[in-house]
């Protein structure tokens, strides 16, 4: 476990069927994987945002219909972006001790190499990563679009990433805005967009 009890934002409720869904996927054969990553990455949505109201209006689109290339839906999205999101803001969950001096190692090596390849190509498909818990989809929009907003209003001391050590503001957005791109090109609109 990555994260110690109760610090993980879901943690402290029961596994949901998406959770089991997701823990299945994770046992499937490394055949069965990399058909599905092949095939997956196929289909994709080519997002690159660099500002929040492309993010905004992205997410009412989706609202209005999508189908999913992962194993993740828009609630599950929303959710898990809205966490990560307050992260930098609220603080980190406290990482079990292995983990932090393995994050340690990482930070002071390769860490700044690391964070300068995803702001600059995006991160990349398949990276393993915590589902959410079931929401509905309209619900947890809105709750991700509140904390866009808190977001772009902060002005208060970003906290450092337990990878990538201190960041400035502007580093943090488009780690952000990169996080969002990643996670949102798996949600391919049913509608087109009236901008």
């Amino acid at each position: 476990m990555l994260f110690q009890k109760g610090n993980f934002p879901q943690d402290d409720q029961n596994l949901s069927s998406l959770d089991c869904e997701w823990i299945a996927s994770c046992e499937m054969g490394e055949e069965d994987t990399i058909y599905q990553e092949r095939h997956q990455m196929e289909q994709l949505r080519s997002l690159r945002f660099t500002d929040w109201g492309s993010v905004e209006s992205d997410l009412q689109n989706l609202l209005k219909g999508y189908q999913f290339q992962g194993k993740w839906n828009l609630a599950q999205t929303a959710l898990h972006l809205n966490d990560w999101m307050q992260f930098p803001m609220n603080g980190f969950p406290k990482i079990i001790l292995p983990m932090r001096v393995m994050f340690a190692v990482i930070r002071n090596t390769a860490g700044k190499s690391m964070l300068m390849r995803i702001l600059s190509d995006g991160f990349k498909a398949g990276n393993p990563t915590f589902p959410a818990t079931v929401y509905e989809a309209s619900e947890a929009v809105d709750k991700l679009l509140q904390t866009i907003i808190r977001f772009r209003n902060y002005q208060g001391e970003i906290h450092p990433s337990p990878l990538f050590g201190h960041l400035s503001y502007a580093t943090a957005e488009q780690l952000q805005l990169a996080h969002f791109s990643h996670h949102l090109r798996f949600l391919v609109p049913t509608q087109r967009s009236e901008d």
